[in-house]
């Protein structure tokens, strides 16, 4: 018997599967159609996903899929730019790296092509947002043809504001398309009135979605989940299940107590076969998700510890590579310590081409580690991973300043802010470049005179993003600090720009002196 306490199977989402076989079967009518699926965290979203990716291989239908994380939040279009790249690598549909560099130069921009980066800067205009936004609408016509296609992406709560606005023009203009979307999210995050909230908004005004929401397991697929994982079942498995039911049917929460049971040596596997040893008592369980991955890490050597929190830093998924560097291990040392976190159930190995990435097993196993990390200790961390990124040939400007942000360094946090709000204003990615700009300047001594071009440049992005009260704010601050220099020419400059936002406030009489 396997002694890794992960359930083999999917359990309790059958209506949700039928529902899903449904939607393929419609696909090669021209029936397309965009799912969001809905749950809290550790309900089981990605496993669906998992499940949801079976079927369409069993029915013979290509699948695409794009992750959005918390650090590619900043980086604009960030899941379809994975989705891109396994698209070319792929050749889904017979679609060549030369015909999408030919035809759709700034799709293929997003894979970072260093022959493709050196373009002018355009204009920030509704006209060309629509342009790259028609690219990907062509992109996945082309990909489709005939032939249906699944396009997935999860943890749309980090999705960046343009993958937002992108997914209800898809699901607009591709109805017709045999292309199946599927996008998972947190609904507690759907519930601050942000970009998610509009996105959803969107669809479901216009009818471009169904939701399926993903519930709790009942005490009954609690059962099965527990006799699929352990082999207890009917009255053997009955005071496990009264423990279990703290977990109020969440499957991670129930993955989770399970190994912390083990930890404790209440839970143990005899001859091949598990049983509860004495009488499971409350103070036996974790209280918490971060109290049993910790449980877990307190039973593992400093050198796996050490690899963990350096994974955590990085973010959800670890290049080996970059962890050895990071941590100073020799390679046999990184291989035995990512052995040894595989062997806890904290990361799993992603074998997704010739080489492999480690990714932790749900965000909150992740966040669990970060929060047992001092302040200090993160800073370090950052600093060190973003120095190794500088090197790197393709690293993105969107992961260096948030690391180069996280780790105190205010002069390159801010480089790496204006370059990425560079590449987000080459994608008109309005919001994204008004994020960073905006951190830029939160960044710089209040008496330094770059200020005043980046003000300029954050008041325009914010009359990009129609909030014309802030693009007057930061238009007014740059003049006052032009004028304290008696720099007449960015005096100048700012009070044109403040022209734009005053007269569509209705100050017409300001904006004409």
């Amino acid at each position: 018997m396997d002694p890794r306490l992960l359930c083999p199977r999917l359990i309790g989402r059958e209506a949700e599967l039928e529902r899903f076989d449904t939607l393929l079967e419609g696909l090669p009518l021209g029936a397309g159609a965009t799912l969001l699926v809905s749950g809290e965290a550790g309900i089981g979203k990605t496993a669906l996903l998992r499940e949801l990716a079976r079927h369409a291989a069993a029915r013979g239908v290509p699948l695409l899929l794009g992750e959005c994380t918390v650090i590619e939040a900043r980086r604009a279009f960030g899941p379809f730019a994975e989705i891109l790249d396994a698209a070319i690598s792929r050749a889904v549909g017979g679609a060549t790296v030369e015909w999408l560099e030919r035809t759709l130069p700034d799709l293929a921009r997003l894979r970072g092509d260093p022959r493709l980066s050196d373009g002018p800067v355009r204009q920030r205009e509704e006209a060309e947002r629509f342009r790259v936004h028609s690219g990907f609408a062509r992109l996945f016509r082309t990909l489709v043809g005939r032939t249906p296609l699944v396009l997935v992406i999860d943890d749309l709560q980090w999705g960046d504001e343009a993958t937002l606005e992108l997914i209800p023009f898809l699901s607009a203009k591709l109805r017709e398309t045999p292309l199946l979307i599927v996008a998972a999210h947190r609904p507690s995050d759907a519930a601050d009135g942000g970009a998610l909230a509009a996105a959803i908004a969107a669809l479901e005004r216009d009818r471009l979605s169904e939701t399926m929401t993903i519930g709790p397991l009942a005490r009954a697929d609690v059962a099965r989940v527990v006799e699929s994982t352990v082999g207890l079942r009917g009255a053997a498995a009955g005071p496990l299940l009264d423990v279990l039911e703290a977990c109020e049917g969440n499957p991670f929460f129930v993955e989770e107590v399970l190994v912390g049971l083990t930890a404790s040596g209440d839970l143990v596997q005899r001859d091949g076969r598990w049983a509860i040893v004495g009488t499971l008592s409350g103070p036996t369980v974790p209280r918490s998700v971060r109290g049993a991955v910790q449980q877990r890490m307190r039973a593992l050597g400093p050198q796996v510890r050490g690899v963990l929190a350096a994974a955590a830093v990085i973010g959800q998924r670890s290049d080996p590579d970059l962890l050895q560097r990071i941590t100073g291990a020799s390679e046999p040392e990184l291989i035995a310590a990512l052995r040894a976190a595989v062997a806890a159930e904290l990361i799993v190995e992603l074998a997704d081409g010739p080489s492999a990435t480690y990714a932790f097993r749900h965000a909150l196993t992740r966040e669990a580690v970060l929060a047992d990390l001092l302040k200090p200790e993160q800073r370090r961390l950052h600093a060190l991973i973003g120095e190794q990124l500088e090197t790197a040939d393709r690293a993105h400007p969107e992961d260096l300043a948030y690391h180069f942000d996280a780790a105190g360094d205010r002069e390159r946090a801010m480089r790496y802010h204006e370059q990425a709000a560079d590449a987000a204003m080459e994608l008109v990615a309005v919001e994204a470049v008004r994020r960073h700009l905006d951190r830029c300047v939160a960044l710089l001594p209040v008496d330094d005179p770059r200020r005043i071009d980046l003000l300029l440049r954050l008041s325009q992005a914010e009359s990009d993003t129609n909030d014309r009260p802030a693009a007057v704010r930061s238009g007014e601050e740059a003049y006052r600090h032009a004028k304290v220099i008696d720099d007449r020419v960015r005096m100048a400059r700012a009070l044109l720009r403040l022209c734009g936002p005053r007269f569509q406030l209705g100050d017409t009489e300001v904006a004409q002196q």
